[in-house]
């Protein structure tokens, strides 16, 4: 692996160069545990995207929740897991999406194949599940660059609830900031 010399264009609708891998670094870990915004019970998700021009739900139990409640998020962003193993086969989120997208991220990382797959499906018109071998948390990341503004990202912080991102000016800012302090790496 070699660094990856020019800076990267955090942008909406910009894709990684292939092979490029984004790592977290381990000083910047507990800062991303942390909420973006108010924390709050999965029961609520519906009163807290209604308005949104769009929503993505990042990880199985809050796309599960979504999808329990009514809500049909644009793109969901699941790894078949959470803490406590594998979801169930007949979970909703095992068939949601009428586009699937199958990527590998590895922990504490976002390839270019994970962060491109977020950016193609929010700017789909139709529903997509991408599908993480390895971790899905850091999507939050870049479908709050690539959704447009109005649009909500849900996600969960385990043992706590769930989160409700709303795109705009500043949350892009926040995003971009963090995507900026990763280490980028090119898989040759």
């Amino acid at each position: 692996m070699g660094a990856f010399a020019p800076p990267l264009p955090f942008v909406r609708g910009a894709l990684l160069p292939e092979g490029v891998v984004l790592r977290l670094p381990k000083d910047r870990r507990g800062r991303l545990a942390l909420p973006f915004a108010e924390v709050f019970e999965g029961r609520e998700i519906p009163l807290k995207v209604r308005g949104a021009c769009a929503v993505a739900a990042v990880g199985d139990v809050t796309a599960g929740e979504a999808l329990r409640s009514g809500v049909a998020p644009r793109f969901v962003v699941v790894d078949f897991k959470t803490k406590r193993g594998p979801i169930r086969e007949d979970d909703a989120v095992r068939t949601y999406g009428q586009v699937v997208e199958r990527v590998r991220s590895p922990p504490a990382e976002i390839t270019a194949a994970l962060y491109n797959a977020v950016a193609r499906a929010a700017a789909r018109a139709t529903t997509t599940r991408v599908e993480v071998e390895g971790e899905e948390d850091l999507a939050v990341l870049p479908s709050i660059i690539h959704l447009e503004a109005g649009a909500t990202v849900i996600y969960g912080l385990p043992n706590r609830g769930v989160t409700a991102v709303k795109v705009d000016d500043e949350s892009r800012r926040l995003a971009r900031e963090f995507l900026e302090a990763f280490v980028v790496e090119r898989l040759e």
